[in-house]
């Protein structure tokens, strides 16, 4: 037998040797493959639930390593019934006899030998349609339809050559399957491997529509879990808790899986506060490494760009003087330059004191000026007696 594989739960002796744990899926053809993008959950002290992405229908599953000798059960999941009792529609509805065969039988987890009352079915019209709609999205990956088995043979018939559509929630669709078999079956099985989310599935055949029992199987969506999938996942693990008890397996931004409570350190991010900020973050997101401050001279999400020309300090959100020597060049973490005569400190934005000049504003105006020198190169108004640009130079009468 050929089934889907959604999450298998293990109980080990010893969870140390759960690094050694490699699980193996193989096909009706033989094709084997490795459990991929493997997550685990712990559930409890010993016991975990292993996720997979298995691309068909296995026939066998196989588990190595150390751990083998130290299991104390395996339990396979393929999936639950999800159709069951949700909302269902029909083109039409046959009435017999005061006996209505409504949509919603189809999805009432009764399966009879003969469709005398537990059987949705439909009037003989050109095209007849039957639809359940979920209440929510789910990934589903396998459908059941089972047929109605009566003493009149042609009636089993009706199914053959039916039409079914999986639908997204904004109307794409998921799978799109003909039934193209020659022969009766008991039961038409189709699979869907797709990851979209469905939430509305319709079957439609040209006359009679008599559906015996509707399944679909599979699970929560990424973000959800729980019996009814109410259950929201924590925001530290996002899209990747258990469908069955929320836990986590990773932490986005906090270090400590399944509880996710303590927040990464200061300069480190990610997965289980595994990835490190670049060396020019001062301050970065927890949870993407996104740099929320950089060190003075950076800038860019990650930090890993030089301020621009004429730009420094944190966040490159400081201006290089303009009466830097050379305009607007400065030092791109402290906007430090040589300045212009007339102005001094280390960014050059700081104007002469009175009485000062010059280069780093180290000159002094000279006691016979008339006024405040100019902060440049000193040149001033002299008092009477002196001439010269700096009116250092006296007059003999």
């Amino acid at each position: 037998m050929s089934l889907p594989f959604t999450w298998m739960r293990i109980k080990v002796s010893d969870s140390k040797l759960l690094t050694t744990l490699n699980v193996f899926f193989a096909d009706d053809k033989s094709t084997t493959i490795p459990c991929s993008n493997q997550t685990i959950f712990q559930v409890k002290s010993n016991v975990f639930d292993i996720v997979c992405d298995v691309p068909f229908l296995m026939t066998s599953l196989q588990i190595q390593g150390d751990i083998v000798q130290h299991l104390c059960y395996v339990h396979v999941n393929g999936g639950r019934n999800l159709a069951l009792f949700q909302n269902t529609s029909q083109s039409s509805t046959w009435i017999d006899d005061n006996k209505v065969f409504g949509s919603q039988l189809a999805v009432d987890g009764v399966v009879t030998d003969y469709c005398t009352t537990n059987c949705s079915h439909t009037k003989n019209q050109s095209l007849e349609t039957w639809s359940v709609t979920f209440d929510k999205t789910y990934l589903l990956n396998k459908f059941a339809l089972f047929n109605r088995f009566d003493k009149n043979n042609m009636d089993n018939k009706r199914l053959m050559g039916f039409n079914l559509k999986a639908f997204t929630s904004s109307n794409g669709i998921a799978l799109n399957y003909t039934e193209g078999a020659k022969t009766v079956q008991p039961v038409y099985t189709m699979f869907n491997f797709g990851k979209q989310p469905v939430n509305k599935v319709e079957i439609s055949l040209k006359n009679y529509l008599t559906i015996n029992e509707f399944q679909a199987y599979g699970d929560c969506q990424p973000g959800s879990w729980g019996l009814e999938c109410n259950g929201v996942c924590n925001d530290s693990c996002k899209d990747a808790c258990s469908t069955e008890n929320g836990l986590c397996s990773i932490c986005f931004g906090y270090m400590d899986p399944p509880l996710c409570k303590t927040g990464c350190p200061d300069g480190y991010y990610g997965i289980n506060c595994k990835s490190q900020c670049t060396s020019n973050c001062k301050t970065c997101n927890k949870t993407d490494g996104n740099c929320i401050l950089c060190q003075p001279g950076w800038t860019g999400q990650l930090c890993n760009t030089m301020c621009d020309f004429g730009f420094y300090g944190l966040n490159c959100q400081s201006q290089c003087s303009e009466h830097c020597v050379q305009q607007f060049h400065c030092d791109k973490v402290k906007g430090e330059c040589q300045c212009l005569p007339g102005w001094k400190n280390n960014t050059c934005h700081t104007e002469c004191d009175d009485r000062t000049y010059g280069l780093n504003c180290t000159g002094v105006c000279s006691q016979h000026c008339d006024s405040v020198c100019d902060k440049t190169n000193g040149a001033c108004s002299c008092k009477p007696g002196y001439a010269g640009t700096t009116c250092l130079q006296g007059l003999y009468i």
